[in-house]
């Protein structure tokens, strides 16, 4: 009974954070807030996770809110100045330039806010770096590389959609161990 319990909590910590990140973001209309985008995400991940953080609460949650705006703007960056400069150093022929934009909308929206968003989460929290965590990451990676390729017009879903594999691929990196140990069980007990 207790370790079906335990068992539920382990899965509530890791998905709860991602709906409820989800839910802010499309229903309070996080396209045109972008507080709505990064207090939910910081605060969530760090209340789910306050017994692995390295540092205490304040710094912590300041870090991750810090994070979110240089990921944020940093992806905007990377998505207008690289392509254009692409797009001007390579001289290329029509057709060619939707490919490049397509390319740095990917890489900037979905492979570099990632790469930042893990290294600082390796910083501030408690993970051990094991094949698991490689696993999250290219799915996480593959995942939001799959949704910049989707035409999704709504800017709320798509950014809540994002918060959503985001949250998930860090919970599962917090809690990789639990989700071993839970996975390892379920197959002893078949």
């Amino acid at each position: 009974m207790i370790s079906k319990a335990y068992n539920s909590s382990i899965l509530y910590k890791i998905i709860l954070p991602a709906i409820i990140c989800f839910l802010i973001n499309y229903l309070g209309d996080g396209y045109d807030n972008f507080l709505i985008v990064i207090i939910p995400f910081s605060l969530l991940i760090i209340l789910c996770s306050y017994h692995k953080m390295k540092y205490n609460f304040i710094i912590t949650f300041i870090s991750l809110i810090i994070l979110s705006f240089i990921s944020l703007y940093g992806s905007i960056l990377i998505y207008l100045g690289g392509s254009r400069i692409l797009e001007n150093l390579m001289n290329l022929k029509e057709g060619f330039p939707e490919l490049i934009y397509g390319i740095a909308y990917i890489l900037s929206f979905s492979i570099f806010p990632l790469i930042l968003i893990f290294y600082v989460q390796e910083k501030l929290f408690k993970i051990t770096k094991s094949n698991f965590t490689n696993y999250i990451k290219g799915l996480a990676f593959s995942l939001l590389s799959f949704l910049m390729l989707m035409e999704i017009n709504n800017g709320s879903l798509l950014i809540g959609i994002w918060q959503f594999i985001t949250v998930l691929g860090t919970q599962s990196f917090l809690y990789q161990k639990e989700l071993i140990w839970l996975f390892n069980k379920s197959e002893t007990i078949r």
